[in-house]
């Protein structure tokens, strides 16, 4: 049965930068070792979205692991939304 509360040690997640950029550099190193990427250029393409995506989603203090694809849509829109 699921708790409608949390457990009173149970800490909160929390949106960490550093677990951001821990998730992109083990997600890095496994495609490097599978070789499919190659280029320091394509790394520091996904490392510069990453790091975008990172500071969107730690400024509304969303944790890496409640992420959703409606996360996407959002960040998505705002990035094709004509700037004034």
């Amino acid at each position: 049965m699921h708790a409608l509360t949390r457990d009173l040690f149970e800490e909160a997640p929390v949106a960490s930068l550093p677990a951001y950029l821990e998730a992109f550099e083990a997600w890095r190193a496994e495609r490097e070792r599978c070789g499919s990427i190659r280029e320091p250029s394509s790394v520091a393409v996904y490392r510069s979205m990453w790091w975008a995506l990172a500071a969107w989603c730690t400024g509304r203090q969303l944790p890496l692991d409640q992420l959703g694809p409606e996360h996407f849509e959002a960040i998505s829109a705002r990035a094709a939304a004509p700037t004034t």
